[in-house]
């Protein structure tokens, strides 16, 4: 039997989402579900600014002055998670049609949160209620976490599962174009999701 011959290109695309704060709601926003793995590579960055302080309300001024910036409302938040997604396929040409052969996507977490020592002359009081906040500001951003891992594997689900066509341009086009339609859907759920939790707020996520 004679084979063939196939040629392989490979094409990378990127998109980033910021969660800080829309309506499609695809998800509970108690908490958003995980989708079926399709096995991206995920890395998780969680860097932390330090806040001084024994009183509540200087607590809470120090978070106002130095919590993380969003340089789309130029707001501060306590927490702040973003996301960024880059996929690369391969794609083969054969039996006249064009298929994607292997498809990769690696998903970049950053969630920022605020980390307090508390000096010897704090109170029990304020102590336990950092912890408690603490806690609730974690589990709000873990919202927006899932929703980046989610956008990820939906977004290798799809390209695993894209057809041959008939011209490599036209599957480069389509493959890229469900990519970024659903980079901005998981976008919008960040958005509706901070929209619905008050940005943690009704999650507890309040201090003092």
């Amino acid at each position: 039997m004679r084979l063939k011959p196939f040629v392989i290109f490979v094409i990378t695309a990127m998109a980033t989402a910021i969660a800080i704060s829309a309506s499609w709601l695809p998800l509970p926003f108690n908490q958003a579900r995980a989708v079926q793995p399709a096995n991206p590579q995920i890395i998780l960055t969680t860097p932390y600014y330090a806040i001084n302080g024994t009183t509540a309300d200087q607590l809470r001024r120090q978070m106002n002055q130095v919590g993380v910036l969003d340089p789309r409302s130029n707001r501060r938040f306590d927490g702040y998670t973003s996301w960024q997604i880059r996929w690369q396929y391969r794609y083969i040409t054969s039996d006249n049609a064009c298929r994607i052969h292997k498809a990769t996507v690696k998903t970049n977490i950053t969630m920022t949160l605020p980390r307090w020592n508390p000096p010897r002359n704090a109170s029990r009081k304020v102590i336990y209620r950092w912890q408690t906040y603490s806690k609730a500001l974690k589990t709000h951003e873990d919202g927006h976490k899932q929703n980046g891992i989610n956008a990820g594997n939906e977004v290798l689900q799809t390209l695993q599962s894209l057809p041959g066509y008939t011209s490599c341009d036209q599957l480069g086009k389509t493959a890229n174009t469900l990519g970024d339609h659903l980079i901005q859907k998981h976008t919008q759920w960040d958005i509706a999701y901070d929209k619905a939790t008050g940005h943690g707020v009704s999650q507890g996520a309040v201090f003092p």
